[in-house]
């Protein structure tokens, strides 16, 4: 079973994916409230009809970022109406807070 590991340099634990729930759910019935750090990748969307567009009406969910622009190669055309990329791993923060 792993452990948790110091992280000196910077001052915080870093966890075992296994432990999150119920590390998560024992700070909450302690403290009440948490803030969590964790890595997080946004989703873009958008599709291949829209980039490919001539025209300038958009309709699609970039809400016209990419529209006419074509794919760079970065985008993984799942259909011929939807296409997603993820973006470089940044940290999020959340605060939870136990349920009343």
């Amino acid at each position: 079973m792993e452990s948790p590991v110091w992280i000196d340099g910077k001052k915080y634990w870093e966890l075992p994916k296994a432990w999150f729930n119920d590390f998560v759910e024992r700070a909450l019935a302690k403290y009440s409230k948490v803030y969590v750090i964790q890595p997080y990748r946004e989703q873009e969307k958008c599709s291949p009809t829209c980039q490919n567009a001539i025209g300038h009406e958009c309709q699609c969910s970039c809400m016209g970022l990419y529209h006419g622009a074509g794919n760079d190669g970065s985008w993984l055309e799942v259909s011929d109406t939807f296409a997603t990329r993820w973006a470089d791993h940044e940290l999020a923060c959340r605060l939870m807070t136990a349920k009343p």
